[in-house]
């Protein structure tokens, strides 16, 4: 079907851009005076007629490549037929010869079942042995593993109560040192203390003396000024008033 349309396609294109050709030669057939095929006239450019040519020439090469679609189509087709006929006939020669081989491979395969039962045996009771003997190791091994262990667990714990009585004997003496240190602080805060109280006694007592002092001075004084205004109103006449009183 493919190659039937590729080939009516690319004859058509033949034809048409054949008689194209040959009925449009000669210089009466300039492109102002039209293009004619098969008694159609076109007229325009030569722009117009180059498209024309493109178009002729897109038909024939889509008819050319229908036609060699096709035509591989075809070869695919018998080849395909021809492989699976190979196929056919060495598949029918295949499983006649596996047939013999698969007698062949039965007498093997008993065979070699008895020989592989031997052997798993024997396998079998090198095997028990070989366990055997590494249960023996393995028992010797974990019985020394654990007097290690308990040698070292030993010497670790002798090494740790070591480590806690020295340390228990620093944090004695840390603590005794801290404990000499607070009373030394504690002394040295109360004679501070005492010597600040001493100091503050001394201050009151100074500032209760001064006080004392100007309490007495101010007394003197006052005691001076009552005695100067007594004179003052002695020493005034009889019939005169004084000024602050009434008449």
């Amino acid at each position: 079907m493919f190659v039937v349309l590729g080939l009516i396609i690319l004859v058509a294109a033949v034809v048409v851009g054949v008689a194209g050709v040959f009925n449009n030669v000669g210089s009466g057939h300039a492109l102002a005076h039209g293009f004619s095929v098969f008694g159609y006239h076109v007229t325009g450019s030569t722009g117009a007629l180059f498209l024309y040519g493109i178009v002729v020439g897109a038909a024939a090469m889509l008819g050319l490549g229908l036609l060699l679609a096709g035509a591989r189509r075809t070869s695919r087709r018998g080849r395909a037929a021809r492989r699976e006929l190979k196929q056919s006939r060495g598949q029918t020669a295949v499983s006649h010869d596996r047939d013999l081989i698969g007698q062949r491979e039965s007498a093997q395969a008993e065979t070699a079942r008895s020989e592989t039962a031997r052997a798993d045996e024997t396998a079998r009771s090198a095997t028990a042995r070989a366990d055997e003997t590494a249960r023996s190791e393995r028992a010797r091994a974990d019985e020394t593993a654990r007097s290690e262990r308990a040698r070292s667990d030993e010497a670790t714990r002798s090494e740790t109560a070591r480590a806690d009585e020295t340390a228990r004997s620093a944090t004695a003496r840390a603590d005794d040192e801290t404990a000499r240190a607070d009373e030394t602080a504690r002394a040295e805060t109360a004679r501070a203390d005492e010597t600040a109280g001493a100091k503050a006694a001394r201050a009151d007592e100074a500032a209760r003396s001064e006080r004392t002092r100007a309490d007495e001075t101010a007394r003197a004084k006052t005691a001076r000024a009552d005695e100067a205004t007594r004179a003052q109103q002695n020493n005034l006449p009889n019939g005169h008033h004084h000024p602050g009183q009434g008449g």
